[in-house]
């Protein structure tokens, strides 16, 4: 079962399905904030991420799931622009 991104569009406000720590993380960002982070993030190859999530001492499993579901969330930002 897949984690909820994003639950929906308000106007050009995203609302976010987060129920992390700090629930004003997410808060108030835009379709133009998710299109501008995610036109950074895809320059990122798998390779990167992956390194970076190694970097935090993440199992070889861990990693390529993790990989995987950043970029999902990627592309989920880059299509609401």
């Amino acid at each position: 079962m897949k984690a909820e991104f994003i639950k929906k569009v308000n106007g050009d406000v995203i609302d976010f399905s987060y129920s992390g720590k700090n629930q004003k993380l997410f808060e108030g960002l835009t379709v133009a904030d998710a299109r501008w982070l995610s036109n950074l993030m895809k320059r990122l190859s798998d390779d990167q991420i992956k390194d970076a999530f190694r970097a935090a001492n993440y199992s070889a499993e861990e990693v390529d799931l993790l990989t995987g579901a950043l970029r999902e969330r990627i592309n989920a930002l880059a299509k609401l622009g």
